[in-house]
């Protein structure tokens, strides 16, 4: 289905005047729930989530999958702030979490750049948590990296590889965004 874009945001758009911001969701069990982060300051709310400002804090690796079709996992850097209330052991409270195959879901919103009016917003990646490992620097800096592994394709294994337009596409479910 065709999307519609009003002739003011087109005009935007190829202006290349429109702002734009991460916007990262983890869906872990109860208690914690969902734990919502943006590109931004301060708190950005969509669909009724709050995502908190983390700025600079966080990096994503490039999204995409691989010339066979192979998904390619999500590596998110959420880097330790002591300034931000994120120092080592606040960072080491996810420990305390059951993350390991919980959802993750990264997208893109663009914004009006004069009054940071949402316009749109896009899927860019859909995954579950595998591991997330802990780093301290001898300087003292923390960081900790979340390696995400894609829902967009299934993994190709052995067995699959053999049923006949795995490869080429012509029987693989489409991915669900």
């Amino acid at each position: 289905m065709a999307r519609v874009i009003d002739a003011a945001t087109l005009a935007l758009l190829q202006a290349g005047r429109v702002a734009r911001t991460e916007l990262i969701l983890f869906d872990f069990p109860a208690p914690t729930g969902q734990v919502g982060f943006f590109s931004g300051v301060g708190t950005f709310t969509w669909e009724g989530i709050a995502f908190q400002g983390a700025g600079t804090l966080f990096e994503l690796s490039s999204v995409g999958g691989s010339s066979e079709g192979a998904a390619v996992p999500l590596t998110i850097r959420l880097n330790g702030d002591a300034r931000a209330g994120l120092d080592a052991s606040v960072l080491a409270q996810i420990e305390t979490v059951q993350y390991r195959g919980r959802p993750c879901f990264v997208w893109r919103a663009y914004l009006h750049p004069d009054s940071y009016a949402l316009i749109s917003v896009e899927s860019v990646f859909r995954g579950k948590i595998d591991t997330i490992s802990h780093t301290v620097t001898e300087g003292g800096d923390a960081y900790l990296e979340c390696q995400v592994e894609s829902n967009a394709i299934a993994p190709v294994t052995p067995a699959t590889q053999s049923i006949k337009g795995l490869i080429s596409g012509r029987n693989r479910a489409r991915p669900r965004l």
